[in-house]
């Protein structure tokens, strides 16, 4: 167990002095834990598809000790940029000025407008890292080595204290410098039963790595391949790829595909609850 008195595993220069910091971003957890009144999520852990075990969670995702002050008040930085674009009602994205829904061919996507493509792709960076790095919730998901490593390294290249030192930066540095690594994300036009999308699934240890939180489905590739045996250039029609400059885009799935997603960890809860009553 880690104390305070263990280094930042971020800067790896000062003292984790930091409790309860999240594994998951606050304005993301709280949608992970139902509607209103019902604080209850289940955390589902995987471990090359096999089912290891359930635990209800009624609380963020949080651990003691990670980070020092600064390093995580840098990560707050990245994550309220995005809260405040990726604005959710009723655990959905909606439409606004900045938020656009477009079709291309019969599929449907959100694209996100007027934002650095960089501090998103560094929010997703951030939220795979600490998955990784986390003790108390998910012991069997582990990035490789070299892929920690490389997501670390791009994390500590980024770490300000205020967004408009950040930006100040990433204005500095040529386009071609930040490592783009590409991910698809995807999200429901609608759900039913917030309970049971509730569920934090990590699905895989190895690139391309596939989580599931809340409301958002990631592929993140550190290896070539965005769907497992399918490389970057072989991508279907169909799959939205985000892996430069351009704006973020964001797949709608329709509910059915969504359910799709989750019957297996559905059928692992099933499969266990039989086993135990």
């Amino acid at each position: 167990m880690r104390t305070k008195d263990d280094l930042c595993l971020l800067c790896e220069n000062s003292n984790a002095n930091k409790p309860n910091s999240h594994i998951i971003p606050k304005f993301i957890g709280k949608k992970m834990l139902g509607g209103k009144g019902i604080r209850k999520g289940i955390l589902v852990e995987l471990d090359e598809g096999k089912f290891i075990k359930q635990k209800i969670v009624q609380d963020i995702l949080k651990e003691d000790f990670l980070f020092c002050e600064n390093c995580e008040a840098s990560l707050s930085v990245i994550e309220t940029e995005i809260a405040q674009r990726l604005k959710i009602n009723k655990h959905l994205l909606v439409e606004d000025e900045q938020t656009i829904k477009k079709k291309l061919g019969a599929l449907e996507y959100w694209e996100l407008l007027n934002i650095d493509t960089r501090i998103f792709h560094l929010f997703i960076y951030s939220i795979v890292w600490r998955i990784s790095i986390s003790r108390n919730y998910y012991n069997h998901f582990n990035l490789k080595e070299e892929d920690e490593v490389l997501l670390h390294g791009i994390l500590k290249r980024y770490l300000f204290s205020t967004k408009k030192i950040l930006i100040e930066n990433l204005e500095k540095e040529p386009i071609e410098n930040f490592k783009f690594l590409p991910f698809i994300l995807r999200t429901p036009i609608s759900i039913k039963d917030h309970k049971i999308n509730a569920i934090s699934v990590l699905s895989s240890n190895k690139s391309p790595y596939l989580i599931l939180f809340g409301e958002f489905f990631l592929n993140l590739s550190l290896n070539g391949f965005i769907i497992n045996g399918i490389k970057l250039e072989d991508v279907p029609e169909g799959i939205i790829v985000n892996n430069s400059t351009s704006n973020i885009k964001i797949q709608i799935v329709e509910e059915y595909l969504w359910e799709y997603y989750l019957i297996l960890i559905r059928g692992k809860l099933d499969e266990k609850r039989q086993r135990t009553q």
